[in-house]
């Protein structure tokens, strides 16, 4: 999904295309539920965003928020590289008490739990202003994130 290094292709690029996930219920009208066959995990997303699987091989899903210029992602990664040691990376519980980090940069943040044999991240690219008008749907869409195989629909 060229996520971990900057992309050749925006955020909008990807808007317009893409097969939409397929949402599950929560109980919560105000949060849907999304998985992922590839890495057998889960995560929520605030009901009015949607979800968009325009990866090659089915990796994660592309979040579209309805604002042009914000780069939301999900995705698994194999653990087959190291992870840059200049971002300012922090200590992240997720809902479950999975440890996991946080990595900071200048124009970014990525939310990773460790899960055996890979990785799950959540990436978001946007406006400062952005960022902090939506940081509760963030940390919640980031600490949602969990394993879980797709056939399991209550995970």
């Amino acid at each position: 999904m060229c996520l971990l290094v900057h992309c050749a292709w925006s955020a909008e690029d990807a808007v317009s295309s893409g097969i939409e996930a397929h949402y599950f219920n929560t109980g919560d009208g105000n949060v849907k539920k999304v998985g992922n066959p590839r890495f057998n995990f889960w995560f929520d997303i605030p009901a009015s965003w949607r979800a968009f699987d325009r990866s090659a091989n089915g990796d994660g899903y592309f979040l579209d928020v309805g604002i042009a210029g914000v780069d939301v992602r999900t995705y698994g990664s194999w653990m087959d590289f190291d992870l840059d040691q200049s971002q300012n990376k922090t200590p992240f519980k997720f809902a479950d008490g999975k440890l996991g980090w946080r990595l900071t940069k200048e124009t970014s943040v990525t939310y990773v739990r460790p899960e055996g044999d890979h990785f799950l991240y959540l990436y978001v690219r946007a406006p400062a202003a952005w960022v902090k008008s939506n940081e509760e749907a963030i940390i919640n869409v980031a600490r949602s994130l969990r394993p879980g195989s797709m056939s399991a629909t209550s995970s």
